[in-house]
């Protein structure tokens, strides 16, 4: 009984993460990158998001890691909106704990460019430390 709750448990949860990211199939737009060493501050490329959906920003990180020797904990990427005259619009910072892989949400952003910024490495600011990601996938 007690496996069969703890299957159940994981199987939902498993479920959950891939409708969270895999409901983005219909999205307005993807791509797929890489992070090769990256130190904080780095810019992604700009995106569009058109607002012809009901997609949330969703940004899926795999394969992190580190260039020390401490080894891996976290990435922490901030959403951008991209404003033409003054400072962009902070959206929200999210963790990533992705040695793995990590996914990570934002609400469903309005028709403008976007681009994330790595803030944290290690939960730091001012890190040694440089983020490579095998992989890089944004769904709007």
């Amino acid at each position: 009984m007690r496996v069969t709750r703890i299957l159940s448990a994981a199987t939902s949860l498993a479920t959950a993460g891939l409708i969270a990211f895999a409901g983005a199939a219909h999205a307005e737009g993807t791509f797929t990158s890489y992070i090769d060493n990256w130190g904080v501050g780095k810019e992604s490329r700009d995106w569009t998001d058109k607002d012809r959906d009901e997609t949330v920003t969703a940004i899926k990180l795999e394969g992190c890691r580190y260039t020390n020797r401490r080894g891996f904990t976290s990435a922490h990427l901030e959403l951008m909106r991209n404003v033409t005259m003054g400072p962009d619009k902070y959206l929200g910072q999210k963790k990533f704990a992705c040695a793995k892989s990590a996914t990570q949400t934002w609400g469903k952003p309005q028709s403008a460019g976007y681009h994330f910024v790595l803030r944290k490495v290690n939960d730091m600011t001012l890190p040694p430390d440089r983020l490579t990601a095998k992989k890089v996938i944004v769904r709007y």
